[in-house]
């Protein structure tokens, strides 16, 4: 006997389990009760659900809220009780397997060990420069523009660039869970576009919404929106306390707009940027808010590393130290590459 998904959706829906609202899928969930027959009917002596579908999803949202993995193949509970018997026992690993998500590329089949910690490093870098490139690619030209204005416009645009961070950190971040949910504006305006439609008839498929929430591309976004500001601050500073006198004497010695921000403007400038670069790096490959609630817990960083060693169920306040002391290494590398330029910075103005 095997659940389908619309009995799973249907028993969820009878229990008053409402899965948008879930970190796992209709399919796993329909994985999770089939799997959960194991204390049903077929097996008198551990029998607790009798094959009630409500009963056996209930017990199978416990454990998939646990981990959306839990049921997964190589993935969750089944891959670190494989890791068991081929001799993976340490006991930070044994108490981590509900709360961090090993993914299937994280499990050696030989060894049976997980290398999850590698991939939170990697991933965490990933994401960060991927973000702090966006910022620098949106930040730069935006104040780069507000620069050349009048001061008027400038202490509007201000105001304006300002006014989101006035607001709680996380107000913020809830603000696009309600956008990116798959019943959120975003896929409710796509609908109502004909987008998704349109996609469907394209490719085939039958999807409902856009899965944009729990995913890498959303974690980014956060990072974005909420760290924007810290790279078109700085660079608005450096360029609007920038000698004007410099830019009038390139331009009368022959050269045109784009020879004066190549040879004049970017060279100085660049102070702020790598200002902004390390305001921006920082925080986010260090975060956990951001990756806890736009991707919802799947895409672990270190920053939800370091927290589950002093307050999940990882405890290990050691290794927590560890991480923490290498994440402070990456801020003091960063400082002091910020202010070997800004000396370079101070010599090419008195030159």
């Amino acid at each position: 006997m095997e659940f389908a998904i619309d009995q799973a959706t249907a028993a969820a829906e009878a229990a008053g389990i409402d899965l948008k609202k879930e970190r796992f899928t209709a399919e796993a969930l329909a994985a999770g009760m089939t799997a959960e027959l194991e204390h049903g009917a077929e097996s008198p002596d551990t029998d607790i659900t009798s094959n009630d579908p409500i009963l056996t999803a209930k017990l199978a949202v416990a454990h998939l809220r646990k981990s959306p993995f839990y049921y997964a193949p190589k993935k969750g509970l089944k891959a670190w009780e494989a890791s068991l018997g081929k001799g993976a026992k340490t006991k930070s690993m044994k108490t981590e397997y509900k709360v961090l998500q090993f993914k299937a590329d994280e499990y050696e089949e030989d060894t049976g060990i997980f290398s999850g910690y590698a991939a939170v490093f990697g991933r965490s870098f990933k994401l960060a420069i991927i973000a702090t490139a966006i910022c620098l690619l949106i930040g730069y030209p935006v104040a780069y523009f507000i620069s050349r204005e009048g001061a008027a416009f400038q202490r509007i645009a201000m105001v304006l660039i300002m006014l989101p961070m006035w607001m709680n950190f996380l107000l913020r971040t809830y603000s696009w869970m309600t956008i990116l949910e798959n019943n959120g504006l975003l896929n409710q305006l796509f609908q109502k576009i004909g987008l998704i439609a349109l996609y469907n008839s394209i490719t085939g498929s039958s999807i409902e919404f856009f899965p944009m929430m729990d995913t890498q591309g959303a974690v980014v976004l956060g990072m974005v929106y909420n760290y924007l500001p810290f790279m078109i601050l700085p660079i608005y500073s450096v360029i609007g306390k920038m000698d004007r006198s410099l830019l009038e004497a390139a331009r009368d010695l022959g050269a045109n707009s784009v020879t004066v921000f190549r040879k004049v403007i970017l060279p100085l400038s660049l102070p702020g940027v790598l200002s902004g670069i390390t305001m921006v790096f920082v925080p986010s490959v260090s975060t956990f808010a951001i990756s806890r609630m736009l991707g919802g817990g799947t895409e672990l960083l270190l920053g939800d590393l370091i927290e589950r060693q002093f307050l999940g169920g990882a405890y290990n306040p050691q290794l927590g130290a560890a991480i923490s002391l290498v994440m402070m290494v990456i801020v003091v590398i960063c400082m002091l590459v910020m202010n070997r330029f800004g000396e370079g910075e101070k010599q090419a103005v008195m030159l």
